[in-house]
C-alpha cells in the first residue's frame, strides 16, 4: 500500500478472542467461547454488529450472541426467500418486456435505438445485458451457485458446529 494514508485514525486488530471481550464488554452475553469463534469467523464481527441495534430494540438487554447470531440467520433465509420470489417476478416482467419490444422492433429490439428514450438508456441497457447474459452464461457452465443455496449451506454449517 504504497503511499496510502486513511483519513480517520483506525481501530487496533482484534484477534477472534479480543473481539468476543468486546462483545463481552459491550454486554453481550458470549455463552460458549468455542460457539462465538465459529459465529466470528464465518459471519465477521462488523456484519454481525449490525445487528445488534435492532436486536437490542426488539428483545431489550441483555442481549446474547446467540440472539444476534439468530437475526442474522433469519435476515439470510427470509432473503433466500425473497431472491426466489422476486426472481420469478423478473423474469415474468421480462418476458412481457421482451415480447412488447420484439412485436415492436424484432428480434434484436434491445439494439434498435429507437426503441429507446436517449442513447445514454440504450447504451446502459444494452451494457446491463451483456452483464447478465455473461452471467447466465458463467452459471449454466457451473461457475456462480444460486444464493438459497448458499445461505442454506451456511445456516446448516452454523447448526453443525452449535451455532443456533
Amino acid at each position: 500500500m504504497d503511499g496510502f494514508q486513511p483519513k480517520v485514525p483506525s481501530k487496533p486488530f482484534l484477534g477472534y478472542g479480543e473481539l468476543i471481550e468486546h462483545l463481552a464488554d459491550k454486554g453481550i452475553e458470549i455463552g460458549d467461547e468455542k460457539s462465538a469463534h465459529a459465529v466470528l469467523s464465518r459471519v465477521g464481527y462488523y456484519h454481525l454488529n449490525a445487528y445488534l441495534p435492532a436486536v437490542k430494540r426488539t428483545i431489550g438487554p441483555p442481549v446474547s450472541l446467540a440472539s444476534v447470531y439468530n437475526a442474522y440467520v433469519f435476515d439470510m433465509m427470509i432473503q433466500a426467500i425473497l431472491f426466489e420470489y422476486i426472481s420469478y417476478f423478473e423474469v415474468a416482467f421480462r418476458a412481457q418486456m421482451a415480447h412488447g419490444l420484439a412485436r415492436q422492433y424484432g428480434e434484436f429490439a434491445h439494439l434498435v435505438p429507437d426503441a429507446f428514450k436517449n442513447g445514454m438508456e440504450r447504451k446502459d441497457m444494452v451494457r446491463r445485458y451483456r452483464i447478465e447474459r455473461d452471467r447466465k452464461r458463467r452459471r449454466a457452465s457451473g461457475v456462480g451457485g444460486r444464493r438459497a443455496d448458499a445461505s442454506r449451506n451456511a445456516v446448516q454449517g452454523f447448526q453443525e458446529h452449535g451455532c443456533r
